[in-house]
C-alpha cells in the first residue's frame, strides 16, 4: 500500500465526517 493511497483514504474519511457528521465505518456483517 502506498502512502499516497493512505492519505487519499484519510481525506475521504475526513470529508465524509464533515458532510454527514459521523465517522465512516465499515459495514458490519454477521
Amino acid at each position: 500500500m502506498s502512502r499516497g493511497d493512505d492519505e487519499l483514504r484519510e481525506a475521504a474519511r475526513r470529508g465524509y465526517r464533515e458532510r454527514f457528521g459521523v465517522d465512516l465505518q465499515e459495514p458490519v456483517r454477521e
